[in-house]
């Protein structure tokens, strides 16, 4: 008999709403410092200010969750 899939947690927003990007936070596409993060079903994607607005249509098409800080790089 076939065991049944496990189940998914709901993604929440609430807990990642409160975090805050540092320098060692680094882009996956780049390496370059992030700003932005991407919650998917199976992982967390973290994205640059340059490769966000790249992607961002399809980024915010398939995500459960974005959570945009770039409006913090000019405050640096």
């Amino acid at each position: 008999m076939p065991q049944s899939a496990p189940a998914i947690e709901s993604i929440t927003p609430t807990a990642t709403t409160e975090r805050t990007f540092t320098s060692n936070d680094r882009c996956d596409a780049c390496g370059a410092q992030a700003y932005v993060a991407a919650t998917f079903l199976a992982s967390e994607l973290l994205f640059c200010g340059h490769h966000y607005r790249k992607h961002q249509n399809a980024i915010e098409e398939q995500a459960a969750y974005v959570l945009d800080r770039t409006d913090t790089i000019a405050a640096k």
